[in-house]
C-alpha cells in the first residue's frame, strides 16, 4: 500500500524575505513537498493480528501547487516500483 500526503517546507531565505512574505500555501519562503511511504501489512499467524510496517519513503518537490503535478509525482513513483 501506498500512502501519500504534500507538506510545506520552510526554505532558507533573507530573514526580511521571511518577514515580509505572507505565510503558508503560495509563500515563497515555502517550498511544496510531497511525501510517499510505502507499507507492508504484517500478519502475526497464531494471534491474527495486522499491524502497517513502512519499508520506503520518498520525497519529491513540486513546482507548484496543481493537482497534475501531484498526479504525476505519485505516477512515476508507482511506475519506477
Amino acid at each position: 500500500m501506498i500512502e501519500m500526503d504534500d507538506g510545506y517546507f520552510t526554505i532558507e531565505a533573507f530573514e526580511q524575505a521571511h518577514k515580509t512574505q505572507k505565510q503558508g500555501r503560495g509563500s515563497k519562503t515555502k517550498s511544496n513537498v510531497v511525501i510517499m511511504a510505502e507499507s507492508t501489512i504484517l500478519e502475526d499467524v497464531s494471534t491474527v493480528n495486522t499491524e502497517r510496517q513502512c519499508r520506503y519513503f520518498k520525497a519529491k518537490v513540486l513546482p507548484d501547487n496543481k493537482s497534475h503535478g501531484t498526479d504525476d509525482a505519485f505516477q512515476h513513483a508507482i511506475d519506477d516500483e
